[in-house]
């Protein structure tokens, strides 16, 4: 009998970081190629933003963060601008969000773990989650299913950042679908895309995940491992957030009604005023915000979070909601937030 699996993961990390003074002026005295040893990993500078004849007064310098097992681990943006003045960016390699480091309580931890140190190390102070990609991955195809849930008007309301598409005949705002093909024959299914308006809004992608692992090059074998389908074909949706958007869910989680486990909230002195700002230092939330992005149940409230936000369904007869969680068959073993 076939078996419906799922797994969520963190497909794409970007973070933003106060820089302490001095350190751009330090990575700045090294060159393209050049390496910088620190205890356990490098930085290896692939960009010393000096330009081609490297007269050039750099604001911008790229390095690689190397571990000292020769695991790219990812990249730095060190800047010294007008715009980021003070501020540098880190960014995840994809296979280091893939690659399991140790299984505790049978959760899996990829390298994600290894940015603390590295960062204690260099003088960084997180700042925000600039950018994250959030993604459900399934081994059914769970494009027949939305697009039946879509055309369905007669049964089922949907409801479309936040707002209930009442007019059947008129196109919907922000949603796509879109197929390759070859010359010989179009794909049977397309990649669908709902999106909010705002360019800092939350984007939805539902697509065949194994299709595309494929067909880049290198191929991306890492993700089907790290999932466990057993050489099962891999659908994802998939959620790209923005700082503003990730904001808005931590306002969600620290709010008095929210229902979500204590242990994600900022700590709060007892008997403290919400009004009074929080014991706990921000900095240290942030952090440990990140480390809670190993988590599953951390991972799939905040995607349904997200899910909610952009799309479900209501049925006309029944009144239930049906969401992206109960399409893709993964609500049982999550943390629920509601719609």
């Amino acid at each position: 009998m076939f078996k419906h699996r799922h797994q969520f993961n963190i497909d794409k990390f970007k973070l933003c970081y106060n820089q302490p003074e001095g350190l751009f002026s330090r990575i700045s005295e090294y060159s393209t190629n050049d390496y910088i040893d620190f205890d356990c990993f490098q930085l290896h500078i692939f960009d010393d933003g000096r330009g081609e004849n490297g007269e050039k007064e750099p604001i911008k310098i790229k390095a690689n963060v190397i571990l000292s097992d020769g695991f790219h681990l990812g990249d730095f943006v060190f800047c010294n601008s007008v715009q980021y003045d003070g501020r540098c960016f880190f960014t995840f390699a994809n296979p280091a969000l893939y690659q399991t480091t140790t299984i505790v309580c049978g959760e899996k931890y990829n390298y994600q773990t290894e940015i603390d140190y590295i960062i204690d190390v260099l003088g960084l102070k997180l700042n925000n989650f600039t950018e994250i990609e959030i993604a459900l991955d399934v081994n059914f195809n769970i494009l027949p299913k939305v697009q039946k849930l879509v055309k369905d008007y007669q049964n089922y309301d949907m409801i479309v950042n936040n707002k209930r598409v009442t007019d059947e005949n008129r196109k919907i705002e922000n949603y796509g679908e879109y197929y390759g093909r070859s010359r010989a024959k179009r794909d049977k299914y397309p990649t669908i895309y709902f999106a909010q308006s705002k360019s800092d809004g939350l984007q939805l992608r539902i697509y065949d995940k194994s299709r595309e692992i494929k067909e880049e090059n290198p191929h991306k074998e890492y993700i089907e491992a790290w999932n466990g389908f057993s050489n099962q074909k891999v659908f994802r949706v998939e959620f790209t957030i923005k700082n503003e958007q990730f904001k808005k869910w931590l306002q969600n989680l620290n709010s008095t009604d929210c229902p979500l486990l204590s242990d994600w909230k900022q700590f709060i002195s007892e008997g403290e005023d919400e009004n009074i700002a929080p014991s706990e230092p921000i900095e240290d939330y942030m952090r440990r915000t990140e480390q809670l992005l190993l988590l599953q149940d951390y991972k799939c409230s905040l995607w349904q979070f997200c899910a909610d936000r952009v799309i479900y369904w209501r049925d006309k007869a029944t009144n239930e909601v049906i969401s992206l969680l109960d399409v893709a068959n993964a609500r049982p073993k999550c943390v629920l937030t509601g719609v």
